[in-house]
């Protein structure tokens, strides 16, 4: 925990950044809206399996989408870049707490810092402004498990392309990739309502649309109750095999990491 309040506290330093991190969050959040206005035409859009999207939906998707970006958004990639390059991982790989858990804890607190002044004045916003709704009961307790999910995902993909430095001089430029990719797949950028079958039958077969496109149709409603569970589950498995994954190769480069520094 005093991690987390470590990583929280350092954020407060530099309150300008927080301020002007939040306006533009707010022009990008209006900006898109205005594009899907334009798009709808006061019209509805016809998407596949899911018959007609009314822009009200786009609305709520585009606040929940900039919303779950400042929930499972991190800075792992640069952390494990600047630790592995600097040599500092030497020196955490000595203290008496996990590496892990330290990166981990320092992503949670920046994390709530985010939640604390960005998000939660989006979801008012939302609510406000755009009267969007709550979702119901059980709809709030999976679309939370859902969030908590996600953010695992993300860290774990994160933390895995990090790793990639054990071999590599530097690996800070994969967190822009990693981020498109998540955009692309996860439904950010366009919805996979609108995808071509091809691509979303691709999207299956990947993690990516279990960050932010899942967490959303469950805020929406947009999921039966079965298809909501069926969807955490497979959250839960990609966690448990990325998991598997990112041991591995941290085994891996620890093992270089040992040979080349003696």
């Amino acid at each position: 925990m005093r991690l987390i309040g470590n990583a929280y506290q350092q954020n407060m330093v530099y309150k300008t950044n927080v301020v002007m991190q939040m306006v533009g969050q707010w022009i990008g959040l209006f900006i898109q809206i205005s594009v899907w206005f334009a798009l709808y035409g006061g019209k509805e859009l016809s998407a596949s399996n899911m018959g007609s999207v009314s822009i009200d939906d786009m609305i709520y998707y585009v606040i929940l989408s900039v919303g779950i970006s400042m929930i499972v958004n991190n800075q792992v990639i640069g952390q494990m870049d600047e630790k592995i390059k600097s040599g500092m991982i030497a020196m955490d790989l000595i203290k008496p707490m996990n590496f892990h858990a330290n990166i981990l804890c320092h992503t949670l607190g920046n994390n709530l810092f985010r939640i604390t002044f960005q998000a939660l004045p989006l979801c008012i916003i939302g609510f406000l402004i755009f009267d969007m709704p709550l979702p119901s009961g059980i709809h709030s307790v999976l679309f939370i498990i859902s969030l908590i999910n996600a953010f695992l995902l993300n860290f774990i993909l994160a933390y895995m392309l990090g790793m990639i430095g054990f071999w590599y001089l530097s690996v800070w430029h994969l967190s822009r990739l990693l981020e498109d990719v998540v955009r692309l797949f996860g439904g950010v950028w366009i919805p996979l309502w609108f995808f071509p079958k091809a691509m979303v039958t691709i999207s299956e077969y990947l993690p990516f649309q279990y960050i932010y496109f899942v967490p959303i149709n469950i805020y929406l409603n947009k999921l039966s109750m079965d298809r909501s569970f069926e969807m955490l589950l497979n959250q839960a498995v990609w966690i448990v095999l990325l998991s598997g994954f990112s041991y591995a190769i941290w085994r891996k480069g620890i093992q270089k990491l040992v040979i080349q520094g003696g």
